[in-house]
């Protein structure tokens, strides 16, 4: 499977640790948007910055194990949930 058909509204990055990246951004303003958040009361949940929490979601940052899961703490879903399809993507050598 392509990361376009997991991810059909991500564009194909140009390196492995981007394709991550946008993927598990992808999952984390899909899980939420499905519970009504805003990035401002998802960053107040997880303990981390309004602004941070959107630059994950762009693919734009590559996260700690412990932003990892303040994240899924303050979505209220398995640390599991936010990798969702990601095993799945591409991994194109640098």
């Amino acid at each position: 499977m392509t990361s376009r058909a997991v991810f059909p509204h991500v564009p194909y990055p140009s390196s492995p640790k981007q394709t991550v990246q946008k993927g598990f951004g992808s999952n984390l303003r899909r899980l939420r948007l499905e519970r009504r958040l805003t990035q401002a009361q998802l960053a107040k949940r997880a303990g981390v910055h309004w602004t941070y929490v959107g630059q994950i979601e762009r693919g734009e940052r590559n996260l700690s194990l412990l932003n990892i899961v303040r994240l899924g703490r303050g979505l209220h879903v398995p640390t599991a949930d936010l990798f969702d399809g990601i095993e799945e993507l591409p991994l194109l050598a640098d």
